[in-house]
């Protein structure tokens, strides 16, 4: 049996799922209850994981070949598009849809010309260069095109395009900077 400091006992090795007893640590082998482990990763670890999990990812990505980095970028604007479309074919029918696809694929072409551009461009010495010339191409193309769209005042703007280019720029803003502080981790051999 396995004894707790708590004092609470259980016939066997390791703790069961169902015991949520209020112990600190099981006697001799060094086991917790369950109540204690979800204690305690809630306390510490929980954080450390996850922050050590994203960092282990955004390392990998950086690692990628370009086409690879491109193909999830692809991968990640059709998945947006794809969980976005059926609201706006319910908004606003096909004209929602069109202004949806439209929105998404500029915010594609932008992270896309400034994944390529700062694969090219950008040395292992400049990260600088490297970040600042990335943002500055994904944030111009959209934004330009916000403003010419938006100022015409089209059935695109109509139908929601302002808000579909802001929804995939944020999808595609999360995935690109991650990427490219991969790309500058990998730089530095971080």
């Amino acid at each position: 049996s396995v004894v707790g400091d708590c004092g609470a006992v259980y016939p066997g090795r390791v703790w069961p799922r169902a015991y949520l007893g209020d112990c600190s640590s099981a006697a001799d082998d060094g086991l917790q209850c369950w109540r204690c482990i979800e204690r305690d990763v809630g306390r510490a670890g929980k954080n450390e994981t996850v922050t050590e999990t994203l960092e282990t990812w955004i390392k990998r990505v950086g690692s990628w070949t370009l086409l690879s980095r491109v193909s999830l970028l692809l991968g990640v604007f059709a998945a947006y598009l794809l969980l976005v479309a059926p609201v706006a074919w319910w908004l606003d029918g096909f004209r929602g849809v069109v202004a949806a696809g439209f929105a998404t694929l500029i915010c594609f072409v932008s992270g896309l010309l400034a994944l390529v551009v700062t694969s090219l461009v950008a040395t292992p010495d400049r990260a600088a260069t490297h970040a600042v010339l990335g943002m500055f191409i994904r944030m111009s193309l959209p934004l330009l095109a916000c403003l010419i769209i938006t100022q015409r005042e089209s059935d695109l703007t109509a139908v929601g395009f302002a808000w579909y280019l802001v929804g995939a720029f944020c999808v595609g803003l999360f995935v690109e900077t991650a990427m490219s502080l991969g790309q500058i981790k990998s730089y530095n051999g971080s």
